[in-house]
């Protein structure tokens, strides 16, 4: 008795400390906090910069012509976007790598939150990237009708990423389709897998009887 106390000490001691060690990992997560807090600063800086771009607008609304307006206006549209994308990665990020978010208001949830995987967030990302691009490409043609030497080299480089954007979206949601259709072929197979072999049991069961 005191032989087999004795062989299951290192194995106890091996499992205490395996416990120790992935608790500890798991709770490494929490080091990613201050990265997520210093995103909802940032998001507090830029509305500051969007309502400081408001401001702008109206106190220069007489002096600005309609390009000049219009410019004006991009630009806070240009500043939202990127606020909705910077929230998008704090509550996708905290969600998916720290903790739930426990709140008692469920129903001021938005909608993308229930369903909005890290894959889904790739799509979405490159997809507010994309919006941001063509707000860019907006001012770039704007400025450009305005402007007496055109930079079309800028234009043609901004045009270039733009569709790099669109085709690295497409390619990305192509494969979540694709990851997504076996997914579901896979549980249907086992669904029926698990209906056959109830049947046969079933019919077993009747034969018995």
């Amino acid at each position: 008795m005191t032989t087999k106390k004795t062989g299951n000490r290192p194995k106890q001691l091996l499992t205490k400390l395996e416990f120790k060690l992935e608790a500890g990992i798991f709770a490494a997560r929490w080091i990613l906090v201050p990265a997520y807090l210093v995103l909802v600063l940032t998001v507090a800086v830029l509305t500051y910069k969007t309502c400081e771009e408001f401001v702008q607008l109206v106190l220069h609304l007489q002096l600005f012509n309609e390009s000049q307006a219009i410019l004006q206006a991009l630009t806070i549209v240009d500043m939202v976007l990127v606020l909705n994308l910077l929230l998008m990665v704090l509550f996708v990020g905290y969600i998916n790598f720290i903790s739930k978010i426990h709140t008692d208001k469920q129903e001021d949830w938005p909608d993308w939150m229930n369903h909005l995987g890290y894959s889904g967030l790739k799509v979405q990302l490159l997809g507010s990237v994309i919006a941001v691009a063509t707000i860019q490409l907006l001012r770039t043609f704007i400025e450009l009708s305005n402007a007496a030497n055109a930079n079309f080299e800028r234009l043609v480089w901004q045009v270039v990423i733009y569709v790099v954007f669109v085709v690295a979206v497409f390619l990305i949601a192509t494969v979540n389709w694709i990851n997504r259709r076996n997914t579901d072929v896979i549980a249907k197979s086992n669904h029926r897998s698990r209906a056959s072999v109830t049947s046969s049991e079933a019919e077993s069961v009747a034969d018995e009887l």
